[in-house]
């Protein structure tokens, strides 16, 4: 996806290469400001400008232009084939009866389909008679993942896209729920993707200021320019007529010409899978190759004692790391890096294992290290280094996966079957991260990963050496901690808080009842960050607390504007019209939802309420056996089915 057109040039050859000399000088000029702040940018001397902010991106269609044989060789890798609209093309998956998905913890169905060339998913539910009782059908606009280990769908909903729970896995040729959608936890299509998902398995996005979840446009596949770093600076020279008359072209980054630790960095970007903590007033979309990744993201992860064996598919760069190889040749001129092995123009599938091998060999053989496995073993593999030192295992955060292990190891015959213990986490890519950080890091891992009370724990003793009234509320919003967090807020106003930390105070503050205080932080949240739908519904809901019922029509309004399938804010802009007595109008908004989500509580008790005040006993009766079924312990649709005669009305 072209986000610039460079197909003709109106300026001549001569103004251009005018402007171009003093477009280098001034950018010069201004990158080597930035590098005396640790930008990253300089290398021996060295200043890539195009590591300014106000180079663009060209597209990979102009990188053809000049280098069509590198591009269409990439185009062939997984990372080409990275992303893509939904196309028979692009899928790779099997379809007819073979695309079916059972969620046995929800007991619902799922069937992918094509329909004229377009891909939707579908969900519905059969009851006892095979009679289907829900049935709603989702369009999927774009396939993530080459197809190589697995393809996922995604659908757009105005500026916000979206997971949908089916995925097919290639290695095992069978279609099963996306990761983090097992064992109950399925979020059927409203799990949002953003821009830290995006950034990584597709070309740079463009996002809308301040947000990192609305997109204004997103590419197709990774490009050229995830690795080299945006191209305008570097198109408009070459096309000027300008030469490059170094070892290194300063309009464009090679990077395998950076620094072995710099080419270690451009990599782990996305391949070193872990807690991604940003630094302040940095985004996603900030870092460029040849710069140090630690400036702009911390990456965690769990650091164990025992079993080493269990690792993350996308962990391979912190895996490289934990190897003897690399650790032997590390700040030495034959230190090992991704593009030891792996050249990212060509496919895996075309490279070759005596590629792999040779790399193995050109190392081993300077330091005179011979394979000391039997013949017999070795002819068994091939003499296939990788297969030994490097073997296919399951990766531990995604299903039906197998992928090769890039800690290069002697085979452990005797595997170690102890329990791992967890000791904490680590920055894998900065050894001396500040203290704020490293607490964030462990209150996120907490909440996007495993509500292990270890890492709220650690958090809370490091927290006994830092003021910080944000980092301090976010640990007591996750211990739902209500009244604790108003007493932390009580000296801060909604101006020195973020987006996040005022919908904190404002939760906290509707926790305790304390309507006022918690309109007041989650407007501020929404004028900070309005693309978050809980926002929405919370200070919608505080609204009708307080009994400005207009106001709460106008905030669901507002949320349904952006997110008009979100079931919660359905139902509670249907309950506000309830209230206001437009009937008709709310029951319009509870239909949309439980169309929407036939299991949402709220609004299978707000229809069982409409029905019954308007004296329809029988309707009512369905919406409350139904919440008995999802919630049997619930009291008040007990208490209402008691007190109902056998007409079906209220005693």
């Amino acid at each position: 996806m072209l986000r610039k057109g460079y197909s003709s040039f109106h300026i001549t050859g001569l103004l251009l290469s005018i402007f171009f000399a003093f477009f280098l000088l001034i950018y010069t000029q201004c990158t080597k400001d930035s590098t005396k702040e640790g930008s990253g940018s300089e290398i021996s001397g060295l200043y890539f400008l195009n590591h300014n902010d106000t180079v663009g991106y060209v597209g990979i269609k102009t990188c053809a232009g000049c280098h069509l044989d590198k591009v269409n060789s990439f185009l062939h890798t997984g990372m080409g084939q990275s992303f893509d609209f939904a196309t028979p093309g692009k899928s790779a998956a099997k379809f007819g009866t073979d695309a079916h998905v059972y969620d046995s913890f929800l007991d619902l169905h799922y069937l992918a389909f094509w329909r004229d060339s377009v891909l939707f998913i579908s969900e519905y539910r059969l009851d006892d008679n095979n009679i289907q009782t829900h049935y709603r059908e989702q369009r999927i606009d774009y396939i993530i993942g080459s197809g190589q280990h697995t393809n996922s769908h995604l659908f757009k909903e105005g500026k916000y896209i979206y997971q949908a729970p089916m995925t097919w896995y290639s290695q095992e040729n069978k279609w099963d729920l996306p990761p983090g959608f097992e064992n109950g936890a399925n979020s059927r299509f409203s799990r949002q993707v953003d821009v830290e998902c995006i950034s990584c398995h597709n070309a740079m996005p463009v996002m809308e200021s301040g947000s990192g979840r609305a997109f204004i446009s997103i590419g197709n596949g990774i490009d050229c320019e995830r690795c080299h770093g945006p191209g305008e600076l570097h198109v408009r020279y070459r096309l000027s007529g300008g030469v490059n008359t170094g070892n290194i072209d300063s309009t464009i980054v090679n990077p395998s010409k950076l620094p072995a630790k710099l080419q270690i960095d451009l990599c782990q970007r996305c391949h070193l899978q872990g807690n991604n903590v940003l630094k302040p007033e940095r985004s996603f979309v900030d870092f460029r190759p040849g710069m140090e990744l630690k400036d702009f993201f911390e990456v965690y992860s769990p650091e164990y004692q025992g079993n080493k064996d269990l690792f993350n598919m996308a962990d391979h760069s912190q895996r490289l790391q934990m190897s003897r190889c690399y650790i032997s040749t590390e700040n030495s001129t034959e230190q090992i890096t991704c593009i030891t092995c792996h050249d990212p123009h060509v496919s895996v599938k075309l490279t070759g294992k005596g590629v792999f091998n040779k790399a193995c060999q050109n190392c081993h053989n300077k330091s005179k290290k011979v394979c000391t496995e039997s013949q017999e073993n070795r002819a068994r593999s091939f003499d296939n280094c990788v297969s030994c030192h490097m073997p296919l295992s399951g990766a531990k955060d995604i299903p039906h996966v197998r992928v090769h292990d890039h800690r290069i190891s002697i085979p452990d015959t005797t595997k170690d079957t102890k329990p791992r213990h967890l000791t904490g986490l680590y920055a894998v890519n900065n050894n001396s991260p500040q203290l704020a950080a490293k607490i964030q890091a462990y209150l996120t891992y907490y909440e996007k990963f495993t509500q292990n009370e270890f890492y709220l724990d650690e958090a809370e003793k490091m927290l006994r050496n830092v003021d910080d009234p944000a980092l301090n509320i976010h640990l007591e919003y996750l211990r739902n901690n209500w009244k604790k967090i108003i007493e932390i807020s009580g000296n801060l106003s909604p101006e020195d808080c973020d987006a996040m930390t005022n919908y904190r105070i404002g939760k906290a503050g509707s926790k305790r009842d304390n309507y006022v205080k918690a309109m007041v932080h989650y407007e501020h949240a929404i004028d900070l960050q309005p693309d978050i739908n809980e926002f929405y519904n919370d200070l919608g809901v505080a609204q009708i607390k307080m009994g400005y019922l207009k106001e709460a029509m106008r905030t669901f309004d507002e949320g349904l504007n952006r997110f008009p399938k979100d079931g919660s804010l359905l139902s509670n802009a249907g309950y506000v019209q309830y209230l206001a007595g437009n009937r008709a109008k709310s029951l319009q908004f509870y239909l949309r939802s439980v169309h929407l989500n036939p299991d949402h509580l709220p609004t299978l008790k707000n229809l069982a309420q409409w029905y019954l005040s308007g004296n329809d006993g029988t309707e009512a009766m369905k919406y409350l056996n139904r919440i008995l079924v999802l919630d049997p312990g619930n009291k008040d649709a007990r208490k209402i089915i008691k007190e109902m005669d056998s007409s079906g009305q209220i005693r």
